[in-house]
């Protein structure tokens, strides 16, 4: 780049001529998966049989938002080989998992400061079907909290899903 800059001398005006070298930088990109830290969870089951054929499986992790900045955005990032349904905090998120594709679902509304809990309900399915993902909550502070599909979260087999009436019993870990 140049820069000219006048100068004065003896009532006259001097040009000089400023010059730098220019600076490449070298760039690399590498493909990162946007759920590589989540662990795959197997969903199906082995056999289906007409004792278990209307039951579900359940996914639960339960997690505590302590950062005192407000919630800007919580976004759920799932890939699922079965269609299942999603229950924030209690309330059924009412937006599609879609089977075989990377889902984004906007979950900002469901989740709160303190306690919360992510239930995923998929329905027995015989085969080895699983899900991958991942829970991203950001702050207005710049914070973030990402909670991924992993060993900590348990499991529960029951015919009928649990409510405020019915609670979870019989949790096992994944």
């Amino acid at each position: 780049s140049e820069l000219l800059l006048p100068k004065k001398s003896d009532n006259k005006f001097t040009e000089y001529q400023l010059s730098t070298k220019a600076v490449k930088y070298e760039t690399e990109i590498k493909n990162r998966s946007v759920l590589a830290n989540s662990e795959w969870i197997k969903v199906s089951v082995d056999a289906i049989t007409s004792k278990n054929e209307l039951w579900h499986k359940a996914y639960i992790k339960e997690f505590s938002l302590t950062n005192p900045a407000a919630i800007k955005s919580a976004q759920l990032i799932c890939f699922t080989e079965i269609a299942g349904k999603i229950i924030l905090n209690k309330t059924t998120v009412n937006q599609e998992l879609k089977t075989g594709m990377v889902n984004y679902l906007d979950v900002t509304g469901y989740v709160k400061k303190g306690n919360n809990d992510l239930l995923i309900d998929f329905p027995f399915e015989a085969g080895t079907k699983g899900f991958l993902l991942k829970l991203v909550i950001e702050y207005v502070n710049t914070d973030k909290v990402e909670f991924n599909s992993d060993g900590s979260w348990s499991t529960l087999d029951r015919y009928v899903l649990p409510t405020l009436l019915s609670p979870m019993k019989g949790l096992k870990p994944v």
